[in-house]
């Protein structure tokens, strides 16, 4: 799953290898099992695994990859096991490879029972290769195409994120509100942790408005569903660029900062705050893609800067008072 973080919060589906023992892959090689027909139907098996050993998955995903090659080499005309190999080749992060594949089967037949699922797996790939554009229309494409709460909260999602990225801030909150929505309706654990991933990317996509009250509310919201920023900082969750995890953090830091009641404990995440802020400025200033927010994270680590001086400067004077001196006035 991943909420997409692309800058995304990206979400991509994870696979699980470790129901799969020798009966699925061993039978693969064997001359008479190697059907496309066949071979579709063991790839499918692989795609409905639950979630689990992200080494072992490595490990099937190359060998799935292997044998879809050689069945299409079999039959280029198998149309299916483009498709096939398209969605495992963005399961490995061959997007490249992954984006050629999909495109042309797509384009050949835009109707196909898999179509829904290869725009999903196009939309994964472009956000890492940062064709935005793109990765916005084949979200779309596939909500066109799907019907369940759960998988349209996921991908409703990472279309909110790819809006925002381009700058698209009212359509990004409009789709978070949505995807959050449907999340809730669905009401599984996975879905629990889509609400919460919405709440980061709405806190977000706020702040980013200039509703800073709004943006402080809601990410209070998120850090009551992922106090420890667990899921934003999961495997499954990916950003494009890198950095711009570092707003979602710098912007907890500093709502955690505002709330706190310990000095001890308001100056940690006010310096928490300012490394991610000038992680995210470093990123951007370095990018070859400007970003559209870099003046507004310099006013939030002018903020955090400010409050850490405030700390240490009311700290000094409590030891000042506490040593009987009178604290020096700060000049005028």
């Amino acid at each position: 799953m991943s909420p997409r973080a692309i800058p995304c919060l990206v979400v991509a589906l994870a696979l699980s290898t470790s129901a799969l023992g020798q009966n699925v892959w061993t039978r693969a090689s064997r001359p008479d099992e190697a059907s496309a027909q066949r071979v579709h139907e063991r790839v499918e098996e692989l795609f409905a695994m639950e979630r689990d050993d992200k080494f072992g998955q490595g490990l099937v995903l190359e060998r799935a990859r292997g044998e879809l090659e050689r069945a299409i080499a079999r039959d280029p005309n198998a149309i299916t096991l483009q498709f096939d190999l398209g969605i495992v080749e963005s399961q490995l992060r061959r997007y490249p490879r992954a984006i050629e594949r999909l495109e042309r089967a797509l384009s050949a037949e835009p109707d196909h029972p898999m179509a829904a699922r290869a725009w999903d797996a196009l939309g994964t790939a472009y956000a890492h290769v940062r064709r935005y554009e793109d990765e916005a229309h084949a979200y779309q494409k596939y909500l066109a195409l799907v019907r369940t709460d759960s998988s349209r909260a996921v991908t409703m999602m990472n279309l909110a994120e790819t809006k925002m990225y381009l700058g698209d801030l009212d359509s990004a909150i409009e789709g978070y509100r949505e995807a959050n929505r449907l999340a809730v309706q669905a009401g599984s654990y996975s879905a629990s942790v889509i609400s919460a991933l919405c709440m980061w990317g709405l806190a977000v996509a706020l702040d980013r408005s200039g509703d800073r009250g709004g943006a402080r509310s809601t990410m209070t919201h998120a850090l009551g569903l992922d106090p420890n920023a667990l899921f934003l900082k999961s495997e499954s969750v990916f950003f494009v660029p890198d950095y711009e995890r570092d707003w979602y953090l710098g912007l907890a830091a500093l709502t955690k900062a505002m709330a706190a009641t310990s000095p001890s404990v308001q100056r940690d995440e006010w310096q928490r705050s300012f490394v991610h802020w000038d992680r995210y400025i470093s990123g951007a200033l370095a990018d070859k893609i400007p970003s559209l927010w870099v003046a507004r994270a310099m006013s939030h680590r002018s903020v955090t800067i400010e409050a850490i001086k405030r700390i240490e400067r009311s700290q000094l004077a409590r030891k000042g008072t506490n040593d009987g001196k009178r604290p020096a006035l700060p000049p005028q």
